[in-house]
């Protein structure tokens, strides 16, 4: 079973403030395996999923998924799948990608880690154009619920 431990919200810098106009949000899933659920604002369903996401390749598949946002990777094969395997997929190509988004996009993103999420705040200091907005837990209130059986 997985659990959401991070949640990335892009979007388009608004143009007379600081705040920014969200298009799409990528959710971080880990468990056994680590995976992403891809969804635009303007669908109601999740459109993408990306499965199977080597640990050590976390960050590099996040910012290439970010890339695919980009109109002229519209039409990248990777772009329009609805299922990505990413152990399918080379560590060079997930490297290229992710450079797209670390250098020459400007775009704003938000990004919610929940404690112990694989994605850290130093990952997205490689984001050198984009504004970035990193949320970390201040506090947290979690009930344990425990009965005769788990004891």
């Amino acid at each position: 079973m997985s659990s959401l431990t991070a949640t990335v919200v892009l979007g388009n810098r608004h143009p007379y403030d600081r705040d920014y106009n969200p298009l799409d949000q990528i959710d971080v899933y880990e468990g056994s395996t680590i995976a992403f659920e891809i969804r635009s604002y303007r669908d109601s369903v999740p459109t993408r999923r990306w499965l199977g996401i080597a640990p050590e390749l976390v960050r590099d598949a996040l910012f290439a998924a970010i890339t695919l946002f980009l109109p002229d990777f519209a039409d990248h094969p990777l772009a329009t799948a609805e299922s990505v395997d990413c152990e399918a997929i080379g560590e060079s190509t997930l490297r290229e990608l992710a450079q797209v988004a670390e250098t020459t996009w400007s775009f704003a993103v938000d990004a919610t880690l929940r404690d112990g999420s694989i994605v850290k705040t130093e990952d997205f200091e490689r984001l050198e154009v984009a504004s970035v907005i990193v949320f970390t837990p201040t506090y947290i209130r979690q009930a344990v619920h425990v009965t005769e059986d788990d004891q």
